[in-house]
């Protein structure tokens, strides 16, 4: 129970294959120096913003939900950080916001 020739050839030619080393394309790793390279040419400004960027939006969500948890509980948290008294309209409309009027008061 010989098999055809053409298969057994097909079938070792397929063997031979899958044992061979594997490898990349002529000049794929010329090419991925050469990104390489250039990534690491970038100005350092950019190379700052992708590390920094990620933090600072961080930072700005977490100081935005502390202003929104505390802010219920009196005056809001850049008001307390700053020492700025809170506006209202009954403090704009009080005597003490009001600002003489050219004429009057002479």
């Amino acid at each position: 129970m010989d098999r055809e020739p053409a298969v057994t050839d097909r079938f070792e030619a397929m063997v031979a294959r899958a044992r061979a080393p594997q490898r990349f394309s002529a000049g794929f790793d010329d090419r991925v120096m050469l990104r390489w390279r250039a990534a690491q040419q970038r100005p350092a400004f950019e190379r700052v913003f992708v590390r920094a960027a990620p933090l600072l939006a961080a930072a700005a969500l977490l100081l935005m939900a502390a202003n929104y948890r505390l802010s219920a509980a009196g005056d809001p948290l850049a008001a307390r950080m700053l020492g700025v008294p809170t506006v209202t309209l009954d403090a704009v409309w009080s005597d003490a916001y009001q600002l003489p009027v050219a004429g009057e008061g002479r």
